[in-house]
């Protein structure tokens, strides 16, 4: 079985990748030649997330993840800060010779890498923040994923990898959000309550900041919404709610937020 075989096993794709299709010669001739098992990723799941991964594609719009733009801007965008600091740069820039190509990024600011070599089908990965350094894994873009996903394979930049992978193609969404008062309970009973209230879920991102503060995510799937509920202090019930959702969602969004507030015995705030 295929190294994609085994992520799709593990994580269901989209019906309809998001930015997955296009004209594989243009990126060719506009780069160099893309590994194969990346040409097969981008058509299976296109733009979207695998939990805090984001899996760029050529052929999107959105030139923060089309992955033409980025490789095109590298040495232009990096190359002054290199010559100030050029122990954050382990490696050469694409095009320079055995440069680094990213395909991916996280929120914390992590690339996904290519290191180039000779053939793309035999291109490493590297795990590079201009913060952190950079970590070499001899593997190709979907086996570094499956692996990471499995727990397989140690990442050294990114955070861990939830107890159930998850992918989620890309969509526009606008952030509506409440403040929350009046809270009564231990906030992980008010998260469970949360969640029973917008259910049917699934569990998406947990982010432990330390100092008491926390934010729990899931998604709505009767309504494609994405719902973090935020906690400061924890001790001291300061804490929020923000949905992402579609533009054309926003006011049901609202109104779902002050009833789903009143539910856990909370006042929302809308901000």
């Amino acid at each position: 079985m295929s190294a994609l075989q085994d992520l799709m096993r593990l994580v269901l794709p989209p019906a309809e990748p998001v930015h997955g299709d296009g004209e594989w010669r243009w990126v060719w001739s506009s780069l160099c030649r893309l590994p194969h098992d990346y040409q097969d990723l981008v058509r299976v799941y296109g733009l979207g997330s695998f939990d805090d991964v984001v899996l760029w594609t050529p052929f999107t719009t959105h030139s923060w993840a089309n992955l033409v733009v980025q490789a095109r801007d590298l040495v232009g965008d990096y190359g002054p800060v290199r010559d100030d600091d050029p122990s954050a740069f382990p490696y050469p820039l694409y095009p320079e010779p055995g440069g680094l190509l990213p395909w991916a990024s996280t929120g914390g600011g992590d690339w996904l890498c290519w290191l180039i070599d000779d053939g793309p089908d035999d291109w490493p990965v590297v795990e590079w923040n201009i913060r952190e350094g950079a970590h070499r894994h001899d593997v190709g873009a979907v086996e570094f994923l499956n692996d990471y996903l499995t727990g397989a394979r140690t990442a050294m930049l990114l955070r861990p990898p939830p107890p159930v992978p998850w992918f989620e193609p890309y969509r526009e969404r606008v952030q509506v959000s409440a403040n929350l008062t009046a809270a009564s309970g231990p906030p992980d009973d008010l998260y469970r309550r949360l969640r029973a209230w917008f259910g049917p879920t699934a569990g998406r991102a947990v982010r432990d900041g330390g100092d008491d503060n926390r934010q729990d995510s899931f998604k709505a799937l009767d309504h494609d919404w994405l719902v973090t509920y935020n906690t400061y202090n924890r001790s001291r019930h300061w804490h929020s709610i923000w949905i992402y959702c579609a533009p054309a969602d926003a006011d049901d969004a609202k109104a779902a937020l002050i009833a789903a507030a009143a539910a856990i015995g909370c006042h929302a705030r809308l901000t």
